[in-house]
């Protein structure tokens, strides 16, 4: 059983998931087509039963497709305030507009929503930082009471800052994702244990009174073979997706039955709204990976909320041009097209990560300059 359990989890993944962390699962499982769309409620389920899974098997690959779909696919289908999200995302969608026939045929993109995320995970005779980013936890731990807070910009930062009050001896878990080259504590801890290769935890000894750990986890960029000879683009858990620019118009929400009408005006909330979203700079590009540079937060601080377009400082840049790229039922970009002539010059271009760019194009052509 447990086998079968992998092996489902990888040949999902491997046949029909997302760059962002979520599985190309339109109504029906197909190929890893950069038109094929993803739920939303598929990325919350995903990352759901990815952190289940982690908790019953303990491989730390379970919890780091969790963050992928936590920290990509998922914001990347609502917006900063939380008010109205997307129905249908696709790894390669660089506008969001109303494409409903006249016959009603196809759903509007936006609708209302709220989110939550996921708690810290915690045993009686330990605790555990499973899924990173910032937390505090109070809790009784063996007998003793314990209060964490983490302090960190991940996944946009590579710094986890612990402050660490208890009355009783007990041990700490961090789970170092396994993408991570290094991972090293700068202050509170002399001798840093291994890793277990298995979880990817590090067991840390805390004694009584206040401790404060600051820990590393390192990472380089790196990409993802898609189909047709496309990458994706990663730094750590994050997508980059190149920026296609952004403008946005929007509209009173529509029922179903009528999506171009004016909308329902009598809704008791002004934040309920549809929103249109298109491109405004090229979206037809193919990169050449060996261009590749990271651009980080550099002392930065997240603003609030971060995951809208033009708000996170992180970016990757790349060399690359334009090519000429269908469009398929003439609504979205096609496979990419096997001929990779340039018709523009060659250019810097900008990644933005995943989760900010509503709209994006993550499966990229690869082209060698």
């Amino acid at each position: 059983m447990v086998q079968k359990s992998l092996d489902a989890i990888s040949w999902t993944f491997r046949y029909h998931g997302s760059a962002s962390g979520s599985v190309l699962a339109d109504e029906i499982e197909r190929d890893l087509g950069p038109s094929m769309g993803s739920e939303l409620c598929t990325a919350v389920e995903t990352a759901y039963s990815l952190v289940y899974m982690y908790q019953v098997l303990g491989r730390s690959e379970h919890a780091d497709r969790a963050e992928r779909a936590i920290f990509n696919a998922f914001p990347a289908m609502m917006t900063g305030d939380k008010w109205a999200h997307q129905y249908m995302a696709q790894p390669n969608q660089p506008f969001a507009l109303n494409t409903t026939a006249s016959d009603g045929h196809l759903p509007p993109l936006f609708t209302t929503a709220n989110s939550g995320s996921p708690p810290p995970l915690a045993w009686s005779r330990c605790l555990a930082h499973v899924l990173l980013g910032p937390s505090t936890v109070t809790a009784t731990v063996d007998g003793g009471s314990v209060a964490i807070s983490c302090d960190t910009a991940y996944p946009f930062d590579d710094t986890l800052s612990y402050t660490i009050t208890t009355d009783r001896q007990f041990n700490l878990y961090i789970r170092v994702p396994r993408w991570s080259h290094s991972f090293k504590a700068v202050q509170g801890l002399i001798n840093l244990p291994k890793r277990d290769a298995t979880s990817g935890m590090y067991k840390i000894l805390v004694n009584p009174d206040q401790t404060k750990v600051v820990c590393i986890v390192s990472t380089e960029v790196r990409t993802e073979a898609r189909a047709n000879d496309t990458v994706a683009v990663l730094y750590g858990n994050l997508l980059y997706a190149l920026d296609v620019g952004f403008s946005q118009t929007s509209s009173f929400p529509h029922a179903w039955y009528d999506t171009r009408g004016p909308g329902l005006s009598y809704l008791p909330f002004p934040q309920l709204r549809d929103h249109y979203i298109n491109s405004t700079t090229p979206w037809n590009v193919a990169i050449d990976p060996a261009t590749l540079r990271y651009h980080g937060l550099s002392g930065a601080r997240l603003p609030d909320p971060v995951f809208e377009h033009g708000a996170p400082p992180n970016h990757i840049t790349v060399d690359g041009c334009e090519i000429s790229w269908g469009l398929r039922l003439g609504i979205t970009p096609d496979w990419a097209p096997s001929n990779r002539t340039c018709i523009g010059e060659r250019r810097s271009f900008k990644l933005v990560p995943y989760g900010a760019a509503k709209v994006h194009m993550s499966d990229l052509p690869v082209v060698k300059f």
